[in-house]
């Protein structure tokens, strides 16, 4: 069996790379991470709210109506994220 002690060569060592290398790891994942974030960002674009959800149907309406569907050829329904506007 192979024991090693807290002063032997191989910890001390050990320590020094990992009291070199981490810092420098560190500073290029973070780096990496703000590189992703960034480019995330530039793909989807800035969040902007839509409308408050009493308008949502009072939207949906004008648009149909806009486009010459009568209310009867559409129906509203909504879920938690989504608003689904199914033809008749």
């Amino acid at each position: 069996m192979v024991s090693v002690s807290a002063d032997s060569l191989f910890v001390r060592c050990g320590v020094a790379a990992a009291a070199y290398y981490l810092p420098q790891d560190l500073g290029v994942g973070v780096i990496l991470a703000l590189n992703v974030r960034s480019k995330g960002r530039e793909i989807t674009g800035t969040k902007v709210p839509g409308p408050p959800a009493s308008r949502v149907n009072d939207l949906v309406s004008n648009f149909m109506l806009d486009r010459g569907f009568a209310p009867s050829m559409y129906s509203i329904s909504k879920s938690k994220r989504h608003t689904v506007v199914d033809l008749h």
